[in-house]
């Protein structure tokens, strides 16, 4: 897994001009997309401008790569908006939608992050995380998931790499229909951090991803679903 770093703070309307990314923050504007070679930082910043305003925003990923720079472009927007909006974290309510099918390109399905704010005390915690691998079984951890969620309100993954994110927030997902009746109308909410990891020896250092998942209020659709 690419290792997390700082990156400098990058104004939304630059990112706006020089990525293509579009903002979601009120109907009727499309969602910001990811994909394999987005820069982090870019997606970041204009994630920043509509949750700074207090309103809500969309990202949407097709594909591992794509969903776990989505995730780690969540964690730098949080940094961004410390000055804006200090002892809050980005958090994404994950959806999963159809693409239908185009002259090059088969029906796929696109994982959508609706986004919104949470206080910092929602961020993950290490201790006890269920773990992610490359061959792992969501739906088989999306029982897990859903079991902590309901005895103790609030489950941790974690995951190093584009395939274990990714079945993170499959996991996530299934763990959302798990838990329909407990839940009601609220949603599964995952909070993005990373985890510096004790170095090896000759071994540069490692970090994974932590999702911290927790009940939250379902977000208001603001965007228009792309074909």
């Amino acid at each position: 897994m690419a290792a997390f770093h700082r990156l400098p703070s990058i104004s939304a309307s630059w990112a706006l001009r020089k990525g293509g990314l579009r903002l979601a923050s009120a109907a009727g504007n499309r969602p910001l997309r990811s994909h394999g070679a987005v820069n982090v930082g870019l997606l970041a910043a204009a994630m920043k401008a509509p949750l700074a305003r207090g309103e809500s925003c969309a990202v949407d990923a097709v594909g591992p790569m794509a969903q776990l720079k989505a995730l780690k472009a969540m964690f730098f927007a949080s940094d961004y908006l410390e000055e804006e909006r200090p002892g809050f974290r980005v958090a994404g309510e994950p959806r999963s939608e159809l693409v239908p099918a185009s002259e090059n390109h088969p029906e796929t399905t696109k994982v959508r992050l609706v986004l919104s704010l949470v206080p910092e005390s929602a961020s993950p915690r290490s201790a006890e995380e269920i773990r992610f691998g490359k061959e792992s079984n969501p739906g088989t951890l999306a029982a897990t998931i859903a079991q902590k969620i309901k005895l103790q309100g609030r489950a941790t993954l974690s995951a190093m790499g584009p395939i274990p994110a990714s079945k993170a927030l499959k996991s996530v997902m299934l763990a959302r229909q798990y838990l329909h009746e407990h839940l009601g109308d609220d949603a599964i909410l995952v909070v993005p951090a990373k985890q510096v990891l004790p170095p090896r020896p000759n071994k540069e250092e490692t970090v994974r991803l932590l999702l911290a998942c927790l009940r939250g209020p379902k977000s208001p659709e603001q965007c228009e679903g792309e074909s």
